[in-house]
């Protein structure tokens, strides 16, 4: 049996907005009865006063910094309807205003919805929008028409995505890459622990990052080839904290090192929980005393430069 899913590689998202452009372009103006009907569209009244209703984004993108300057990293993660198989927004719907379809994919009917603003306050995730026009509900629908009444193989969002980073497809299919990437490539949901059983997967979300500069206090200058031994003691702000981590990095020729993947990170609505920890950097060079550091994160951080004694 077919049950439809996506997955979402963060690191080969560089923001160009072509999934939600593309989705936009298929909904706004667009009614595709009966899975949706048309997206409401930013509405600006200028008379007789100034007035905005900004317009939805049925697939969102979330700028994510880690870091701080001069160390700085940025990504994009997309946030949609998770099509979850234990939907809250179908338990809160009357009169069937929201249902599965066979494949697995969660319609909020445009006409029986109207008026049920408890549906869009059941998503855990943020993903439902209210249509002022229409008085309805609205989301992403993993492009149901195109999929059941056009023939397509995919949604809009991922024909439009030009660096592959969407991948859709059919996760009872044991060949399917979507299937290979959830079973075995490590892709996981957004919180699980809301039990929606979410059928929108991502690969290398945004972690806690440790990230420092090894210069010479007597040179001033950046030393190159040190190694750097890091302990990291994580404090889970849920559930039991994982086992300590420890790992080595190398400077390069700017004395830079990065420590990344220490835990993840609270980056919006539908994003798992934070985690800080405490560290301990131990720094040793050639010609240079070694030195200990330590200290205590909550977010993803540059520690500025190091300094290690002759």
């Amino acid at each position: 049996m077919t049950h439809f899913a996506m997955v979402v590689n963060v690191a080969l998202c560089y923001g160009c907005m072509g999934c939600n452009i593309a989705c936009r372009d298929e909904y706004v103006g667009n009614d595709h009865l009966p899975y949706s009907a048309a997206q409401q569209p930013a509405i600006h009244t200028f008379y007789p006063q100034f007035n905005y209703v900004p317009g939805q984004s049925w697939m969102a993108l979330d700028q994510v910094e880690r870091g701080s300057y001069p160390y700085v990293k940025n990504s994009w993660v997309h946030e949609l309807c998770n099509q979850c198989a234990n939907a809250p927004c179908v338990t809160a719907a009357e009169n069937g205003a929201a249902y599965y379809l066979p494949d697995g994919i969660v319609i909020i009917d445009p006409t029986k919805s109207q008026g049920q603003t408890q549906i869009q306050s059941a998503c855990p995730y943020g993903r439902i929008y209210w249509n002022s026009v229409t008085n309805t509900p609205q989301k992403c629908t993993f492009c149901a028409h195109l999929l059941l009444e056009e023939g397509k193989t995919q949604p809009k969002c991922v024909d439009a995505c030009p660096t592959t980073a969407l991948t859709f497809g059919d996760l009872d299919n044991t060949s399917s890459a979507v299937y290979a990437m959830v079973k075995t490539g490590g892709a996981v949901p957004l919180h699980p622990e809301y039990g929606t059983q979410p059928r929108v997967y991502y690969l290398n979300l945004p972690t806690l990052m440790l990230a420092g500069q090894v210069i010479s206090k007597g040179t001033g200058l950046f030393i190159k080839g040190a190694t750097v031994t890091l302990t990291f003691n994580p404090v889970q702000t849920t559930g039991t904290a994982p086992p300590a981590i420890k790992a080595t990095a190398t400077t390069d020729v700017w004395g830079s090192f990065e420590f990344d993947g220490l835990g993840p990170v609270n980056i919006g609505v539908g994003v798992q929980p934070a985690t800080g920890g405490t560290y301990s950097l131990t720094i040793a060079a050639t010609g240079e005393t070694t030195a200990t550091f330590t200290g205590s994160i909550t977010a993803a951080t540059y520690l500025g430069k190091l300094s290690l004694s002759p």
